[in-house]
């Protein structure tokens, strides 16, 4: 039973027995735990119905929205859809001013979080000191920004923010798909649950120092692998398209024959053999 009205001992007596909540699922406060900026400018109406929806579906619901960059009488359905709710705001040109929430998540339009997403990025920024992690997305040129509020209003009126972090060893990588984000045209990726009667969402976030040289190699190699992969693959398609591509079974067939009739008879004996063991 709760013993008084203070907040602190509301969370104690819930804690006891056995409801651990964490910010992200606490009751809203006045500005928001995360400051959610949306750039809209060049998306489709759908891109950003989206995003929205998926903001909708998130268990931490302590954010307010500003989708950027859309005319004053632009994507006039999805301003109907979202009718009254004071969390989202429009505004016509670039984000501008101070970010009060702790936390300042900018979710390109066409992105798609899943339902524990914002949890995970805060678990990772908690985790890591991170004063920007950054999420890339599969598919997508622009990646996911999740920055310390604070860092970010003192670097924006000094210059580059993301110049600055970046120099001061403040940044750092995720795989989007590993927070549950991606591109809202593909299908979500498996993130695991843990089974029984707990329930919980089991999520490992791998976060990576932009930094680090051992990282930079590591994508570096990643990348030349891939781009090795799609030649040999455009040599094969122009061989295929020419005509001239290696007829892989007709080679097999005369490399058995130049072994002569003794090997393919014992070849054929071996498998007539299994054939009646089976």
């Amino acid at each position: 039973m709760v013993r008084d009205n203070k907040a602190g001992t509301v969370t104690a007596d819930l804690a006891a027995i056995g409801i651990q909540l964490k910010a992200v699922h606490g009751p809203r406060t006045a500005s928001g735990l995360v400051s959610v900026v949306i750039p809209a400018g060049s998306a489709a109406e759908l891109d950003v119905a989206a995003t929205a929806a998926s903001l909708l579906a998130s268990a931490c619901q302590d954010f307010t929205a500003a989708i950027v960059g859309v005319p004053g009488t632009g994507m006039a359905g999805t301003r109907a859809w979202l009718g009254s709710d004071a969390r989202f705001s429009w505004q016509p040109g670039p984000r501008t001013g101070l970010h009060d929430p702790t936390y300042t998540l900018v979710l390109p339009a066409g992105t798609r979080l899943g339902t524990f997403s914002i949890e995970a990025l805060v678990d990772a920024a908690q985790a890591t000191g991170a004063q920007l992690i950054r999420a890339l997305v599969d598919g997508r040129t622009d990646s996911v920004e999740f920055w310390d509020s604070a860092v970010l209003n003192k670097t924006n009126t000094g210059g580059d923010p993301e110049k600055s972090v970046r120099a001061a060893g403040g940044e750092r990588w995720v795989s989007g798909s590993s927070v549950g984000v991606h591109d809202f045209r593909q299908p979500a990726p498996r993130l695991h649950l843990r089974k029984g009667a707990a329930g919980r969402h089991d999520l490992t976030v791998l976060v990576r120092d932009a930094t680090d040289a051992a990282v930079r190699a590591d994508y570096e190699q990643r990348i030349r692998q891939l781009e090795a992969k799609v030649a040999r693959a455009e040599a094969d398609s122009r061989r295929l398209e020419a005509g001239t591509s290696r007829q892989r079974g007709a080679a097999r067939l005369a490399a058995v024959a130049r072994r002569g009739p003794g090997y393919i008879t014992s070849r054929a004996k071996a498998m007539l053999g299994r054939a009646r063991n089976s």
